[in-house]
């Protein structure tokens, strides 16, 4: 069993229901004051590295699940959706089409990475 994509994947969903509080309220945290175009752009690493993490040979999902990129994109897209729509109850989050597109060149990126990381280490891709 792969625990690092178990962990990784409960801090994706983590990261995504926290509230956002306004500056001054005593629950503002750090990571509120990173801008909201970083922000964004954080969704492709972190999507990257979660397909890397799902693609692993130590999870065990049934490689039909898996084996086609197709699949894999479809499931990271499920991800990616379901994480939009559980922040539009949390409050000062929003559901967003445009992180929904970057989560997507998140996953294709991993894709790529995975097939080309694969090439030169078989022991852990």
């Amino acid at each position: 069993m792969n625990y690092f994509f178990l962990v990784y994947s409960l801090l994706m969903i983590l990261s995504s229901v926290i509230p956002i509080f306004p500056k001054g309220n005593v629950h503002h945290m750090f990571f509120m004051e990173i801008s909201p175009t970083i922000q964004n752009f954080l969704h492709i690493p972190m999507f990257a590295i979660w397909v890397i993490l799902l693609k692993s040979p130590r999870f065990n999902i049934p490689s039909l699940l898996i084996e086609k990129r197709v699949n894999t994109l479809f499931i990271g897209l499920l991800f990616g959706i379901l994480l939009e729509i559980v922040q539009i109850i949390i409050p000062g989050r929003y559901a967003s089409l445009e992180d929904v597109l970057l989560n997507v060149i998140g996953i294709v990126i991993g894709l790529v990475l995975h097939g080309r990381l694969r090439r030169y280490s078989f022991k852990f891709f």
